[in-house]
């Protein structure tokens, strides 16, 4: 039984590894169980051997594509019971999860939970300028025509967000959550971390449940090795395009970049609530020639589009391990990263990329022109790149999941 806050029709890291999971259990003859929040209008597919429970949700204010899940207690356990699961895996801890977790220790039944989201840097999402969407108010302005009542709005975001309030809100919230959280993942068997330094920010956040490191792992075989590098690398962004996700500090070093090469260019593959406020960015740095929105791509063109660029660029101070890290990486991309949380573990310093500070937009900026001016570093570390991903090949992932769920699963008891 597999229980998430987000399923299809939406589309980011935690989908594509539930996706990938349950394909493999059905092929190896499990029956998967998916308990997931109701997509409006949007129709579960029938498979074999996978049934699908939707439950009532409504949409997050300031994320309009996530929606969070409020079931009926009574009806869920029941469905549990009749379900009767030999192990339940749950993705997050929102409502779902927390049900998820009583309804096993009810029926005794082992429980597992996956570390995917770094839940005390999310909380950007509870921020009260975000709640209210303040920074939407004048997002849309053209570089250099803003009236001065959109300037001093402008200082007064910053000031909010600079204060000292904001700051203790801060705080306190992340121990609110780091508390509930713990909380959460202390009452599983066996909790996975899907890199080495996930496993050492859950010991560190004082978790006691056992912890596996077991990678997210790629279909190595759907990403073609890259074989032909073009003379000026382009560069390349994809994922959900979310406030924690920092892609406006890639904006930042992308205006460094075009200072000295105004030919570069940045593609930037995704949506999310952060697009108006980038694309109203890009325009403030002047980059609308060298930056191209594609917005959302389905998931069999991206293989195509990471062979067509050169160097993938990301700014996330949060990634348990990433999805698309891997993608490129199994592409032949060095990769520009943020020397924080598990990207270290697959973006090795100099060999598959670069790391850079948090927020450090001028370092990446940097780095960014050193691989423009050294064009055979870019193929050195992209060969770099595939060896490191193939690491992580999902047939080796799957088998090491499965022997897990095995050994910990109820008829084993």
């Amino acid at each position: 039984m597999v229980v998430d806050g987000t399923y299809l029709p939406k589309m980011d890291g935690v989908v594509v590894s539930i996706l990938n999971t349950t394909d493999y259990l059905v092929k190896k003859g499990h029956e998967v169980f998916i308990f997931a929040p109701e997509a409006k209008d949007y129709k579960d597919k029938k498979q074999e051997n996978i049934t699908i429970h939707r439950f009532k949700s409504v949409p997050i204010p300031t994320y309009p594509e996530g929606r969070v899940s409020f079931p009926r207690a009574k009806k869920f356990i029941n469905l549990v019971r009749e379900i009767e699961p030999d192990i339940i895996h749950t993705h997050s801890p929102g409502p779902l999860g927390i049900l998820a977790t009583i309804a096993g220790k009810k029926f005794d039944i082992p429980l597992i939970s996956t570390y995917h989201t770094s839940f005390p840097d999310f909380l950007m999402y509870v921020s009260p300028v975000k709640i209210l969407k303040l920074d939407k108010l004048f997002a849309k302005k053209d570089p250099g025509k803003e009236t001065e009542l959109e300037k001093k709005f402008d200082k007064f975001i910053k000031k909010i967000h600079e204060s000292k309030f904001e700051e203790r809100r801060k705080r306190l919230s992340r121990k609110a959550v780091l508390a509930i959280t713990n909380q959460f993942y202390n009452r599983n068997d066996l909790v996975i971390a899907p890199a080495k330094r996930t496993k050492k920010e859950l010991i560190e956040y004082n978790i006691k449940a056992k912890v596996k490191v077991i990678s997210n792992g790629l279909h190595i075989t759907k990403f073609k090795k890259k074989t032909k590098y073009n003379k000026f690398p382009k560069f390349l962004h994809v994922g959900r395009l979310s406030f924690e996700k920092r892609i406006d500090i890639i904006l930042d070093a992308m205006a460094l970049v075009i200072k000295n090469y105004p030919e570069a260019t940045l593609t930037i593959i995704g949506k999310g609530p952060a697009m108006e406020s980038l694309e109203a960015q890009s325009l403030r740095l002047n980059l609308k020639n060298n930056v191209k929105f594609k917005g959302f791509v389905k998931r069999d063109r991206l293989p195509e589009i990471y062979r067509e660029h050169d160097v993938f660029v990301t700014a996330s101070e949060m990634e348990t391990q990433g999805i698309v890290l891997l993608e490129a990486l199994a592409s032949g991309l060095p990769v520009i990263g943020v020397n924080m949380l598990a990207t270290p573990d697959v973006v090795h310093n100099n060999k598959t990329g670069f790391l850079v500070k948090k927020g450090d937009s001028k370092k990446m900026g940097k780095r960014m022109i050193q691989l423009i001016q050294k064009p055979k570093l870019v193929r050195e570390m992209g060969v770099n790149a595939r060896k490191e991903a193939k690491k992580h090949d999902i047939r080796n992932v799957m088998k090491t999941l499965e022997k897990t769920y095995l050994k910990l699963a109820r008829f084993n008891k």
